[in-house]
């Protein structure tokens, strides 16, 4: 939630991306990781309503399916880890 926290911060000031106005690769690269993240750790809306209204935002980029199928693999592959299953990568 500390993350969270800091990241709804980049968003204070009616700031529509955390590095301003304008999409960043700050935004591109944060994405991916909030997909993914966020379903380990769900955002609480009544915590981090700017978060929430980025998450929004960003979800109606073109490529927002593509990240989102990757972003479900890798939180799969993060979730039997924290399990303690053992890491296999695909192909191996």
């Amino acid at each position: 939630n500390e993350a969270y926290g800091m990241l709804d911060g980049f968003l204070a000031d009616g700031n529509k991306y955390v590095g301003g106005d304008e999409m960043t690769l700050g935004d591109l690269s944060i994405w991916p990781t909030m997909l993914s993240f966020r379903n380990l750790i769900p955002v609480d809306a009544e915590k981090f309503p700017r978060l929430v209204k980025w998450l929004e935002l960003m979800s109606t980029r073109p490529t927002n399916a593509e990240n989102q199928q990757g972003a479900d693999e890798n939180y799969k592959m993060m979730k039997k880890c924290m399990d303690g299953e053992p890491l296999v990568m695909p192909g191996k």
